[in-house]
């Protein structure tokens, strides 16, 4: 009897393959939305990385002035530097948006914002009879900056609770324009003050150095939080024993 009883419990199975794939598939799925409602409180953080990245599109139309007189650039070479960025920016989405669609999103945006933060201190510093280089440096921090141009809206379509979308989208389309303005009050403070060089640095590069050190956090947070939490390809977030 215990031999017929085995026989059937393996005929059952060999029936029902499907029902056993489905609830491995459910719970799957299950996890996947505890992992994202886990994932909630990376949006204030990746709002805030948003809005200090951007810190440079103000301080740099506030700086035009430093910029001539230091760098020599006419009014040509300051309107390509006031506007290289949008078209690095325009170059860099497509090509972010086909890495996270095919790789890990930790690795890509942890190592395209440490480049865009090692650029920026790059242009930072960029010394004024380089001129050319220091366009092209303004060049390479927009193509950066795509990383998170493209990330974030897909982020928050990902991860944001059932009702919250729009809401979270407004924050982060708020977030940009607030980076901006900081950017320009940095500048003015700086330009404004009085000196021209600040502890034998020229006060123009200040708000930028501010800026390196203000996203440099983020960059650390990106490594720190688990896979699951920044992927937004559900095959990379199921992926549980990813040690990046």
């Amino acid at each position: 009897m215990d031999n017929e009883d085995g026989a059937e419990v393996q005929v059952s199975m060999r029936l029902h393959p499907s029902e056993a794939g489905k609830r491995r598939s459910d719970a799957a799925d299950l996890a996947d939305e505890a992992s994202k409602a886990q994932a909630k409180y990376l949006f204030k953080w990746i709002a805030q990385a948003g809005m200090f990245v951007y810190m440079e599109g103000g301080a740099i139309p506030g700086m035009l002035g430093q910029f001539k007189e230091k760098f020599g650039l006419d009014y040509f070479a300051l309107g390509i530097l006031g506007s290289v960025v949008y078209l690095s920016l325009s170059l860099g989405c497509p090509f972010f948006g086909w890495l996270y669609r095919h790789y890990n999103a930790k690795p890509v945006l942890g190592i395209a914002l440490a480049m865009n933060n090692a650029i920026m201190l790059m242009f930072a510093l960029c010394p004024t009879s380089l001129p050319r280089l220091f366009i092209v440096l303004r060049g390479l921090v927009g193509f950066t900056q795509a990383s998170l141009v493209v990330y974030t809206p897909v982020w928050i379509d990902e991860f944001a609770p059932k009702g919250s979308h729009a809401t979270w989208m407004a924050w982060l389309q708020a977030a940009t324009p607030f980076g901006i303005m900081f950017g320009y009050m940095a500048a003015s403070a700086f330009s404004f003050s009085g000196n021209d060089t600040i502890g034998g640095i020229y006060a123009f590069r200040y708000p930028f150095l501010i800026q390196v050190i203000l996203v440099q956090p983020y960059i650390t947070l990106v490594w720190a939080v688990p896979s699951a939490h920044i992927n937004v390809v559900r095959k990379f977030r199921r992926k549980r024993d990813e040690t990046i």
